[in-house]
């Protein structure tokens, strides 16, 4: 499917980011196995996750390698995993959806003052900073691989544009490289502790696979996932 994304793909970009961080141990120590098997996840952002969420906003308005980014190809749509209500499902985290929420928000806000064009591609609503319309589009974990297929299906869509993409960590290196990315460039395995990288996917030129560390929160780290 990579081979087909540099094909079908025509001056698009793809960014992904982590959902915000969860609830953490109270003791801020790893949990004993006992404990593993008696946590609930809550399915919602920390605190600090919230913090990030909303970081995340100024991050794509007015940090510089974002912004050189979004300059030639705008925002126009933002996929986020959704929370699944089918009996039994994986996937039943709101954080995906958390996480970009504050920045859809800012574009909805930001769309009652600046002049919106038509909206393409026959949808109705649209936000705005750059002209452009920013469609959401949410997606359920167990239905990744449609999500990707529809992407390809519909890839003129985003000619000119870039498309962010906010989910789950375990299957970003697979949508990476369902995405164009060249395999070799990508992490085997995104860390369960970093919720601080971005990565940037050209389908066109799948060696300018990057990674920039956000540097948004304090303990943040200034390193990206090593290989």
């Amino acid at each position: 499917m990579a081979e087909q994304s540099r094909k079908v793909f025509t001056n698009t970009t793809f960014i992904i980011v982590r959902h915000g961080e969860k609830l953490t141990w109270p003791d801020g120590k790893a949990p004993s196995r006992g404990a593993k098997k008696r946590y609930v996840d809550d399915t919602l952002l920390s605190a600090k996750g919230h913090e990030r969420a909303f970081a995340l906003v100024g991050y794509f308005l007015h940090r510089k390698e974002m912004t050189d980014l979004l300059k030639d190809r705008p925002l126009t749509t933002i996929i986020a995993q959704a929370s699944d209500p089918r009996p039994n499902a994986a996937g039943k985290s709101q954080r995906p959806y958390q996480t970009i929420a504050p920045l859809l928000a800012a574009l909805t806000a930001a769309a009652q003052t600046l002049p919106v064009s038509p909206a393409p591609f026959g949808h109705a609503s649209a936000a705005t900073v750059t002209g452009l319309p920013v469609d959401h589009l949410p997606f359920f974990k167990r239905d990744l691989v449609t999500m990707v297929r529809r992407l390809h299906a519909e890839a003129h869509r985003y000619t000119g544009a870039t498309v962010l993409l906010s989910g789950a960590h375990q299957y970003f290196r697979e949508i990476a490289i369902a995405l164009g990315a060249d395999a070799t460039r990508v992490p085997a395995k995104w860390p369960g502790k970093r919720f601080d990288v971005t990565w940037v996917i050209d389908p066109e030129d799948p060696h300018r696979f990057r990674q920039y560390a956000q540097r948004l929160l304090w303990d943040d780290r200034s390193k990206v996932i090593k290989l």
